[in-house]
Formats: structure tokens, C-alpha cells, sequence
């Protein structure tokens, strides 16, 4: 990050900028190689001079253009600190992570040792991956497509999977839907074994959601 006067730039930006300049000096720098030929040091300083007025000129454009963007909004201001987020938040975040972590591991045991069986067998018939390679790979699936917003069809070409645009994307949703009922299955299980109320709570949330038919995202 740089900071260029009261703007600051990111990396991007500063890259667009630099562009700008460079294509401008390349364009018109051979019409001021005359003035070499006549008085190489009067040259070379005017010759400086000019591409300092281009670095400016290209600047004042850049910051003009990105205000008339209002979503790539121009801070001219480095922020201040933010303010610290109160204790209540962070125990729930971390009420959050830990009932997630606990229904991921709640599945896994459950096909790990085929049992409890009541909930084996429910894994089995929502068709939930019945070894880990098979869960862990729906789990993951599940995790990229709806919590991180990944297209199927990108996830499914990243996993190799191969066939026509909809066979990729019928197979990926396919593990999607069974991830989640496998997460769902390992969040009820985690309720009977966890002892923080604040945890059994998310949990109890987060099966009740799981449960609800998955719609299937556009892509």
C-alpha cells in the first residue's frame, strides 16, 4: 500500500496507475529525443521535468476518475484504529467455530464407528458419504460451495472431475446436498456430547437450518 499526498493507493490501483504513465511516456518520449541532439543536459532536465507533469497529470486523473466511483470509494484519510469488538462477540464467534468443528466431528465419528446406530442409519439413508474419503470430500464440497459462495462448476473442474458443463455441476450439487445433511446429522449427534449451553445452542441452530431443503445457486 502506498500513501501518494492524503490518497492511498492499493496495490491495484498503484499497478493501473503506473500503466497510465508508462504507455503515456512511451507514446510521446520519441518527440523529445531532438532536444538531446541539440543540448544533451538541457534535454535530459526538460525531458525530466516533462515526465514528472505526465506522473502528475496521470495522478490527478486517476484520483477525478476513481471519485466518480463511488463503489471503489477513494479514502483520503488513513482510518483510524478500529474500535475493539466487545467480549460478547468474540464468545460467540468462538461458540460459532467450536459447534462447527464439533458437527464435523460428530459426523465423522458416527461413520467412523457406524455408530450411534440411530444416527448411522440416518446417514445412510440421506445418502451421506459411509467412509471418510467419501464424507470428507461432500463436507469439503459443501464448505466451498455454500459458506464460500464457489460456483460448482469451479469446484468441481479444481476436484478433476470431467464430463459436460452440467454433469460437473449435477455431480458437485449432488455432494452439496449430502454434505450438508451430513453436517446436519453430525450437529445433532455434537448436541448430546457437548457440555457449553452456548455451544449446544448453535448447534441446535445450526442443524434446524441444515434441515431445510437446500435451493440449488445459479452458477
Amino acid at each position: 500500500m502506498w500513501l501518494v499526498g492524503r490518497h492511498r493507493l492499493e496495490l491495484r490501483d498503484a499497478e493501473e496507475l503506473a500503466n497510465h504513465i508508462v504507455s503515456e511516456v512511451c507514446r510521446w518520449l520519441p518527440k523529445c529525443k531532438g532536444l538531446d541532439n541539440r543540448d544533451p543536459e538541457r534535454g535530459a532536465a526538460e525531458t525530466f521535468n516533462w515526465v514528472r507533469s505526465v506522473r502528475e497529470s496521470r495522478f490527478q486523473d486517476w484520483v477525478r476518475q476513481k471519485q466518480r466511483r463511488p463503489q471503489l470509494e477513494l479514502v483520503e484519510e488513513l482510518p483510524e484504529e478500529a474500535p475493539e469488538e466487545p467480549p460478547e462477540k468474540h464468545l460467540g464467534r468462538e461458540a460459532r467455530m467450536r459447534a462447527l468443528e464439533a458437527a464435523r466431528q460428530g459426523i465423522r465419528q458416527i461413520i467412523r464407528e457406524q455408530a450411534p446406530r440411530p444416527y448411522f442409519e440416518q446417514a445412510r439413508h440421506l445418502q451421506v458419504g459411509l467412509t471418510l474419503p467419501e464424507l470428507n470430500k461432500q463436507l469439503h464440497t459443501f464448505e466451498r460451495v455454500r459458506w464460500h459462495q464457489e460456483p460448482t462448476l469451479d469446484v468441481g473442474v479444481s476436484l478433476g472431475e470431467s464430463g459436460t458443463r452440467k454433469q460437473i455441476q449435477d455431480r458437485v450439487s449432488q455432494w452439496v446436498k449430502r454434505g450438508g445433511r451430513a453436517l446436519m446429522v453430525g450437529a445433532q449427534y455434537a448436541q448430546t456430547q457437548v457440555k457449553d449451553a452456548d455451544v449446544r445452542e448453535v448447534l441446535e441452530n445450526l442443524a434446524k437450518m441444515l434441515a431445510e431443503p437446500l435451493k440449488r445457486r445459479k452458477t
